[in-house]
């Protein structure tokens, strides 16, 4: 349940939940316009809506655990390489990856396990594993703002990878 925990506050509540708190600095650094950037959301989303989909799927063929850890590097390579983009196709052609990656990891092993674990009480479990994500976002977003205030955001990206 801890491990549940713990993998819904990092890959979720602090890359996933804080994202967009990345874009007034790149916007600035850059030139691009919000809604450029925003796509990439959007497209992101997409795939993270597929990983959800697909990841049990992969989970069972490919193993769980292998199948986690290729999403965790996949997620934590994917994310901190935005550090180093210049230009805004490099997010458009990385959303797809972090999506799928990221949508691997938010509710799919979070649910087997607990399914698994748990005979009474499912729901409770599971709704308190999920809410952790949250409660990470809200305290990981003024530590982000932070990070990218001293580091700045390419810095910040690698650091929280």
């Amino acid at each position: 349940m801890c491990g549940c925990i713990l993998l819904q506050a990092g890959p979720t509540g602090a890359l996933v939940n804080c994202a967009n708190i990345f874009y007034a600095p790149i916007i600035a650094d850059l030139g691009f316009s919000n809604s450029q950037l925003s796509l990439n959301t959007t497209i992101r989303i997409v795939f993270m809506a597929l990983g959800m989909l697909m990841g049990p799927r992969f989970y069972d063929r490919i193993g769980f655990k292998r199948y986690l850890g290729i999403n965790m590097i996949l997620q934590a390579l994917c994310f901190s390489l935005q550090g180093t983009f210049t230009k805004l196709f490099h997010w458009y052609l990385m959303a797809p990856f972090l999506g799928f990656s990221s949508g691997a990891l938010i509710t799919v092993p979070a649910t087997l396990m607990i399914n698994h674990w748990f005979v009474k009480d499912k729901g409770l479990f599971l709704g308190i594993v999920l809410a952790s994500a949250g409660i990470a976002g809200a305290l990981f977003s003024p530590l982000i703002s932070i990070l990218i205030s001293d580091f700045g955001w390419r810095y910040a990206t690698i650091l929280l990878s």
